[in-house]
């Protein structure tokens, strides 16, 4: 599940989009997207609805957007034999390409900069609005309403952890029924790892 932009590759605006047909504007997440609580954890969980959890994050965003990096990341993925898949073990190498397409992108960026005042006159009324960008680790929502004098009465923040939990937690019960008759220690060792390759925080999953 990723941002997917016309011939970019997507950090802060474009459709919602997973390999598995999903294809809606961001103005939509609300109806498709629900947040889940389980009593055994402080975690919350997102899920599509009718379709169960989801992934985030730089494998998700290289499985579906892979033609859209830039030439540097296209050329260091190319170099380790890497262009996505399924395996969540691979979100850390995902990672690795996507820096190199940030550290491009910077240069690029850098080099057309002009400092310009940008602050903007605005007027404070009542209203709501809400967005999503891609944070390091995945999609992050986050929805505001104010009153008339500009006060936030409302607001609701969706992470990135928060979307892939429910996803870790399947992931989880799979490694280890499969790996079940493996010496204890062993299994826990792998455990952590696929933990860590979802890089979750843990102080984002409880907004």
């Amino acid at each position: 599940m990723a941002l997917k932009g016309k011939g970019e590759y997507a950090i802060n605006e474009g459709m919602i989009s997973s390999t598995k047909g999903l294809n809606i504007k961001e103005h939509e997440y609300a109806s498709y997207f629900i947040e889940d609580e389980v009593p055994y954890s402080n975690a919350k969980r997102t899920i599509i609805k009718d379709r169960g959890s989801l992934i985030a994050g730089a494998l998700s965003r290289i499985n579906l957007v892979f033609d859209n990096l830039l030439p540097d990341a296209k050329k260091a993925s190319e170099t380790v034999g890497f262009k996505g898949g399924t395996n969540p073990f691979l979100n850390n190498l995902a990672q690795a390409v996507e820096i190199v397409h940030a550290l491009q992108e910077c240069a690029i960026l850098l080099r057309g900069l002009s400092l310009k005042d940008y602050f903007a006159d605005f007027k404070v009324r009542e209203g709501a609005g809400s967005a999503l960008t891609e944070a390091p680790r995945g999609m992050l929502y986050h929805h505001y309403e104010m009153d008339r004098r500009g006060i936030i009465t409302k607001a609701n923040i969706v992470t990135p952890t928060a979307h892939n939990f429910l996803n870790l937690e399947e992931s989880l019960k799979k490694l280890v029924t499969e790996n079940i008759d493996k010496p204890k220690d062993e299994l826990i060792f792998m455990c952590e790892m696929l933990v860590r390759a979802y890089d979750p925080c843990f102080s984002c999953s409880v907004h």
